[in-house]
């Protein structure tokens, strides 16, 4: 590179990636500098050529002239005659190589001088041209031959001044003809394109269907007009589009009400306004309860009409839908501002209730579902609009928590549970990944002889030093999902307790609970299935407790996940008999084989013994083993006992024990001990 020459060609460079213009009179310009070369070089060939001839023509007669005076220097072969006559000619310019060769082949002189390369020229003009004669004395004898030759430079040095001109002659057009080009490109492409673009940025931010674009002149009918055309239908198209998605955003597609997006928008304008002139807002979190149900036995078509039918009673309720909004799912949001008296949200909210917990007819199927709300009030409750959504939202979990068709205001309470809820949440995690829980177990005896029949293991966490009460932790472990992993551990540890037991004391019958969460797994099976692979524990030694309200709940998929079950050898026992308003058809087409009667209907024996009594009498109609669990005193054991009840649980026999000390009290040798001597029981 020149010195000095780099910068400038950098910027030139740079300005050609800028500009349409300069970037195709670069290329305007090579074009037509590659024509010119090529039409010159043509012309400089042809005229090449014909120089190549007058030059061979011109050594030719060089040739002749010289051979009269090399005729004598080769007859008396002498060679500094030879020498002299060489150099004469090529010193003359007329040939750079001369040879004199003896008759008999002695060389007498040879002289060569090819100077520089041919370069360009000498391509075109062919190369080195030679010319041989031999010379003959009087007699017609040959006395010898004289070469003479040009090299290619010299060639190239005596024929530029005919071709040069030619190649060169097409360089001046070639620079007139790009500069031509390049103002005709600039002039009926580039400037109409900048005029083009410059139309486009200056609508930008408008919206694309009133964007105009102008078709630049002289191109209405060419394929610049067609594009300009083109790219001012696609602008339209776009924002057509556009205004589409714009309402899909901001809009619920099948209620048609506003949207989360759209509310949280207007509970910001609304929170500022109130702010402004020190109003005060109320915010409603609705959710439906048991629209799940609705979903999963009439379909998401029902469920879709059923949210259709809400959200029409709850604008005939509210008047101005732009306060209210489909949250998503079952959720719906109403906005209500200016609010001065508290009490016409109490009245709203009951009104809701009431209008939504009326029949619905879906598919011509009546349907009944209710309404949990939470209310929160600004600014009491939230100094933004986040914050009155998540405060509302608390107050609804403690409107379902109270029961169905109810509406909670937040309180500092709430979130005080709420907090206390992810902290636990949290914490049972933890103790889940560092092995923190420990599974318990409770003897269960036969009524007949008081001998130990088998054990319910029961899930018991230790932290900071005591064991947290299981009614504040498995609640939250059901609803985060977390009993899932926290119950198949449980029945991986117990099957493999089980079996290290029966092997050392004979079978022993381990039962564990089931949450609804794990029965509604379609693998549930699969797990039970892998712990007992793993542990070895017969699936006749197993016992799996579901409470009667979770079977109640879904009956139809029930009965096949007891069925699954059964299908592994594992006895299904009904957990809490009695409270879950079973139907007594339903309970006949159950896989079951225990019944437990539930704590509240044992805590009045031997005083109120009807329940028990009937209980006792339907599990032996249809014969199923029969359990009493929460039994805590003599008179209550030694009733069940007369009764005929099977199996005996509680506190009387013996508290959930860990396993040193449940082997210690129960299983200390070969045999199989009974209760101790303490608790009234004979062996």
């Amino acid at each position: 590179m020149v010195p000095g020459f780099s910068r400038p060609l950098d910027r030139l460079r740079q300005r050609s990636r800028q500009s349409l213009t300069v970037w195709l009179g670069w290329r305007a310009l090579a074009v037509a500098l590659g024509v010119a070369l090529l039409v010159g070089s043509v012309a400089a060939g042809l005229a090449g050529m014909s120089e190549r001839g007058r030059l061979t023509d011109r050594l030719g007669q060089t040739l002749a002239v010289t051979s009269l005076a090399a005729r004598p220097v080769l007859e008396g072969k002498d060679h500094a005659a030879a020498e002299r006559l060489a150099r004469s000619l090529v010193e003359s310019g007329a040939t750079d190589r001369v040879e004199l060769r003896a008759a008999d082949g002695t060389r007498l002189a040879s002289l060569r001088h090819d100077g520089e390369e041919p370069g360009l020229v000498g391509l075109l003009l062919g190369g080195a041209i030679q010319a041989v004669q031999p010379i003959q004395d009087e007699a017609g004898n040959t006395v010898g031959t004289l070469a003479l030759g040009m090299s290619a430079a010299g060639v190239a040095r005596l024929g530029s001044a005919a071709v040069l001109p030619l190649l060169l002659a097409g360089l001046p057009c070639a620079l007139l003809l790009g500069a031509l080009l390049t103002l005709q490109v600039h002039a009926r492409i580039v400037r109409p394109l900048r005029e083009f673009g410059e139309a486009l940025r200056g609508g930008r931010g408008a919206d694309p269907a009133a964007l105009s674009l102008p078709i630049p002149p002289n191109h209405e009918e060419n394929e610049l007009g067609r594009v300009v055309r083109s790219v001012s239908e696609t602008l339209g198209d776009l924002g057509t589009a556009q205004a589409d998605l714009y309402r899909m955003a901001r809009r619920d597609p099948l209620t048609g009400l506003p949207n989360r997006m759209s509310m949280t928008d207007s509970l910001a304008r609304a929170v500022t306004a109130a702010r402004n002139h020190d109003g005060q807002l109320a915010l409603l979190y609705l959710d439906l309860d048991r629209f799940k149900h609705v979903n999963d036995s009439l379909g998401h078509a029902a469920g879709d009409k059923l949210l259709l039918a809400v959200a029409q009673r709850l604008r005939e309720l509210v008047g101005s839908p732009e306060g209210l909004a489909r949250m998503g799912g079952d959720e719906f949001m109403l906005l209500l501002e200016r609010v001065t008296d508290r009490s016409k949200v109490i009245r709203l909210a009951g009104e809701i209730v009431d209008s939504l917990s009326r029949s619905y007819s879906i598919n011509g199927q009546p349907v009944h579902v209710s309404v949990s709300i939470g209310i929160s009030l600004w600014p009491r409750d939230g100094t933004d609009g986040e914050q009155l959504i998540r405060s509302a939202d608390t107050a609804m979990y403690a409107a379902k928590a109270a029961g169905a068709g109810t509406w909670r205001f937040y309180s500092r309470e709430m979130l005080e549970r709420s907090l206390v809820f992810l902290r636990t949440e949290a914490s049972l995690r933890e103790a889940l990944e560092q092995e923190q829980l420990e599974v318990f177990y409770q003897p269960k005896l036969r009524s007949a002889n008081g001998r130990l029949y088998g054990m319910e293991a029961l899930l018991r966490w230790r932290r900071h030093d005591r064991y947290v009460n299981p009614a504040e932790f498995i609640p939250i472990a059901e609803d985060t999902g977390l009993i899932i992993p926290v119950g198949a551990w449980v029945l991986r540890t117990a099957c493999a307790q089980a079996m290290r037991w029966s092997r050392l004391h004979g079978p022993l019958q381990m039962a564990v609970n089931v949450s609804a969460r794990q029965l509604a797994l379609p693998e549930f099976a699969e797990t039970v299935r892998a712990a007992l692979e793993e542990s070895g524990l017969p699936g006749e030694q197993l016992t799996l407790e579901i409470t009667e309200s979770m079977l109640m709940d879904n009956i139809d998929s029930a009965i096949e996940a007891l069925r699954n079950l059964r299908s592994l050898g594992c006895g299904i026992s009904v957990d809490d008999f009695g409270t879950g308003y079973s139907s007594l058809s339903y309970l006949r087409q159950l896989p079951i084989t225990q019944l437990k009667i539930d704590r509240t209907f044992i805590k009045d024996l031997p005083v109120d013994t009807a329940i028990a009594e009937t209980v006792l009498t339907l599990a032996a109609k249809l014969n199923l083993q029969c359990v009493a669990e929460g039994v805590e005193t003599d008179a209550q054991y030694q009733w069940l006992v007369r009764a005929g009840c099977h199996l005996l649980q509680g506190f009387f026999i013996a508290k959930p024990l860990p396993v040193r000390e449940f082997e210690q009290q129960f299983l200390p040798g070969p045999g199989l001990r009974l209760v101790s001597a303490r608790d009234g029981l004979g062996s």
